[in-house]
């Protein structure tokens, strides 16, 4: 017969315990680092990483990986929007570890048990549009009265975009594109 319980196992803290990306321009993206680290008495196993929403990825050490006591490693979550607005998702780490239970005195031995934890960080971030640039200025021209001058302007951005001709700061009526 068992008696006795199973011996304690690692804890998993996570360093964030969540992460905010902001505001990050479509066509770009953003990393942030994210610890991960032993902080029972025991070693686990770290056999899964798997970000889940939107935009979001992860990369780091391959696994299955095992933390000892106190150790730590570190990934790289990543986050890249697609369409403008808020995402939101997560990053789920399945860890398990194997305890022996603890048997009475001249008891038989047993199987380790096999225990899978799942911890789950959520990441947040919002696609938001590029600034409108003026990419080449308009070039400065003399004419005399009566005569047409014609200016041109080239810009980028997060389309559409359109722009408002002014003289002297004062809009010009129906300049405008």
């Amino acid at each position: 017969t068992q008696s006795g319980c199973v011996s304690s196992v690692g804890n998993l803290a996570a360093s964030p315990s969540s992460i905010s990306f902001g505001n990050v321009v479509i066509g770009s993206s953003v990393h942030q680092s994210l610890t991960l680290t032993n902080s029972g008495a025991a070693a686990f196993t770290i056999t899964r990483a798997v970000p889940t929403g939107g935009g979001f990825s992860v990369n780091g050490p391959l696994l299955p990986l095992t933390l000892a006591q106190g150790q730590s490693i570190t990934f790289t979550t990543r986050f890249a929007p697609t369409a403008i607005g808020s995402a939101s998702g997560s990053l789920s780490i399945t860890k398990s570890h194997a305890s022996a239970p603890q048997m009475a005195a001249g008891s038989t031995s047993a199987a380790p048990t096999i225990t899978t934890e799942l911890r789950t960080i959520t990441m947040t971030g919002a696609g938001v549009p590029v600034s409108p640039t003026i990419t080449t200025q308009p070039a400065s021209q003399t004419v005399t009265s009566g005569q047409t001058a014609t200016f041109s302007v080239t810009g980028s951005g997060g389309a559409p975009l359109s722009y408002q001709w002014s003289k002297n700061g004062t809009p010009i009526s129906g300049a405008t594109l």
